[in-house]
């Protein structure tokens, strides 16, 4: 793991950290990444709405991936989508492999489990000190930080390719680029 991509899941720590501080009425969050684009610019013209995600993912859902980073998968779930009769659009993330914070939707109710417990203690004491929480099982990375702590039954993925991922260039790895964006 780099200083760069770890420096990206404290970002993402740090994030995900202040939306439990956020007043407000929505139970859901969309968090997108600097380098997500969207393959469909104007919301209006979307073929569904965040509300029909949110319903079709049901009450105990917790986080819906809106941008899987590999291009193949992005496809399969397009197709999905098309077999369905443009009326599956998600499917559980325990069947996509595919990871990438590109755009999230993350219910508030997933706050608590990706929090640092003795992070936070530390950082109330230390400000300068940022202690990593993430599983072990798991190279401590953005994406696959989130995914692994939240339950996989609660998370989707979804079908339709809302958003692509867009960068030119990244400060974390040029092959990221080459492998990823171009490709997208």
């Amino acid at each position: 793991t780099t200083r760069s991509e770890l420096a990206c899941l404290c970002s993402w720590q740090k994030l995900v950290e202040s939306l439990q501080h956020k007043d407000s009425s929505n139970d859901w969050f969309l968090l997108m990444e600097d380098d997500v684009g969207s393959s469909l610019a104007v919301a209006p013209y979307w073929p569904f709405s965040l509300s029909d995600l949110i319903n079709q993912a049901g009450e105990n859902a917790l986080a819906i991936q809106m941008a899987p980073i590999n291009g193949k998968t992005r496809l399969d779930l397009f197709q999905e989508w098309l077999i369905s009769g443009k009326q599956k659009l998600l499917m559980p993330k325990s069947q996509v492999k595919s990871h990438g914070n590109g755009a999230i939707l993350l219910n508030k109710k997933a706050i608590p489990l990706l929090r640092r417990r003795i992070g936070r203690w530390i950082e109330t004491f230390l400000p300068s000190t940022h202690l990593l929480g993430h599983p072990r099982q798991v190279r401590p990375v953005a994406d696959k930080w989130l995914y692994a702590s939240l339950p996989v039954e609660k998370c989707w993925v979804l079908t339709f390719p809302l958003f692509i991922l867009e960068a030119e260039t990244s400060s974390l790895h040029q092959s990221h680029v080459s492998s990823f964006h171009h490709a997208s």
